[in-house]
């Protein structure tokens, strides 16, 4: 018998792109989350072992990691192989929200498995999203110049599948033609 092929998607666009709402959605289709460690502190509304893995300093040192990204000088964030390994040993499909460098990594690792998907935006929806979800005029002008410095809107190039920007039915709808077109049994 043929063995299920294994797939990792790894969700990659700027902030208000859609990453987080796509996957609430594959949640809700029973696709697995990988979920990251963290040295930061569990903030309100967030849960143990379902938004991160809150460790210490030395235990996330200690992993064997797929990536790992420092931000604010302060925070340690990381996807460990451990955690990948466990989820594909139970999951034939798996999904993960990263920024590019955190997608080159997974698919270095794991390049039979890995697909990145980037989810396609502009600055003006970029802006209508970000406002719809309360974050502050400030916050949201701040992203937007970091997505444009940083080329985030050019990620598609990178990219191995793309999923263009529309309505969220939309979006879940073409999500949905890369799955079954995949023939994984998550739909």
């Amino acid at each position: 018998m043929e063995q299920q092929q294994k797939k990792i998607l790894v969700l990659v666009g700027a902030s208000g792109s859609g990453k987080t709402t796509l996957g609430d959605y594959l949640k809700t289709k029973g696709v697995a989350e990988l979920v990251s460690n963290t040295t930061r502190k569990m903030r309100p509304g967030e849960q143990a072992d379902v938004t991160y893995y809150y460790v210490t300093k030395e235990e996330i040192l200690a992993l064997e990691m797929v990536e790992r990204s420092n931000y604010d000088g302060q925070a340690i964030y990381g996807l460990s192989k451990r955690e990948v390994e466990a989820k594909l040993k139970t999951n034939t499909l798996v999904f993960f929200i990263a920024d590019i460098k955190g997608a080159f990594a997974v698919k270095q690792h794991f390049p039979k498995e890995t697909l990145i998907v980037y989810l396609e935006t502009t600055p003006a929806d970029m802006r209508q999203h970000m406002t719809l979800r309360g974050d502050s005029t400030e916050a949201i002008e701040h992203r937007i110049a970091f997505a444009l410095s940083s080329k985030e809107f050019e990620n598609g190039k990178f990219s191995d599948i793309i999923i263009s920007n529309g309505t969220l039915e939309e979006c879940e709808g073409q999500l949905e033609k890369i799955i079954l077109a995949l023939k994984l049994e998550a739909f």
